[in-house]
């Protein structure tokens, strides 16, 4: 999707379009040489563009590397860091549960080796707990890292954007990594070009999920 041609500013990377804003930054090529990209909207009364803003725009969700289409059979969004659908019967927007997906699509063992990522809790941990127990006793895994928890608990609506943990804090060399259901946070042991030592950051689960082919290509492109 291309905004028209009159409302594209020659010195920015993106820019606010009806009912949304427009991104270039995630379209392959050199940055303010091509008005491609994807638009985020509240078109049609599905206000991907408000939940957005409502998490913490490109600093929690990252940018959008998809326009919208249908998986799952809802109109879904895909970002860098979270996967937005549409939920008719609530009537609101959610995030999709991604690293769960990928652990139903049998990725874990990809996610762990090219990707450092935890692999998912046993099903033994939630058994024989009703939801709001079994909810705590994963909520209580953040414990183990002050850091780790302290950034989760930071976040704008942290379970609508990562959900709940979904693995132990585990020791991937270079980080402490923790999988959730839809993210995975990682504290530095060292400094790294994104992140200084001791530093908490969220994986990019949606581009996990595009690595892992879940999507069609066509709205990727």
């Amino acid at each position: 999707m291309v905004p028209s041609a009159t409302a594209v500013p020659l010195a920015v990377a993106d820019w606010d379009i009806p009912n949304g804003h427009f991104f270039t930054e995630t379209n392959g090529a050199p940055p303010r040489s091509s008005a491609k990209g994807f638009a985020v909207t509240n078109d049609g009364g599905i206000p991907f563009w408000a939940e957005f803003q409502r998490l913490g725009g490109t600093a929690n969700v990252g940018y959008p590397l998809s326009g919208r289409f249908r998986w799952q059979g809802r109109e879904t969004q895909v970002f860098q860091r979270a996967i937005l659908q549409w939920n008719p019967t609530l009537r609101q927007t959610q995030a999709a549960n991604i690293l769960d997906e990928l652990h139903n699509q049998d990725r874990d063992q990809w996610l762990f080796e090219a990707h450092a990522t935890p692999k998912a809790l046993s099903p033994d941990f939630d058994r024989g707990h009703g939801f709001a127990e079994a909810a705590g006793n994963r909520l209580a895994l953040l414990d183990g890292d002050p850091a780790m928890q302290a950034f989760y608990q930071a976040t704008a609506d942290p379970m609508t954007l990562y959900g709940l943990p979904a693995s132990l804090i585990t020791d991937m060399g270079s980080h402490y990594a923790l999988r959730l259901q839809r993210g995975v946070l990682q504290r530095w042991k060292v400094d790294q070009p994104w992140a200084r030592a001791g530093q908490v950051t969220a994986a990019n689960s949606g581009q996990l999920a595009v690595e892992a082919g879940l999507f069609p290509p066509e709205p990727l492109q």
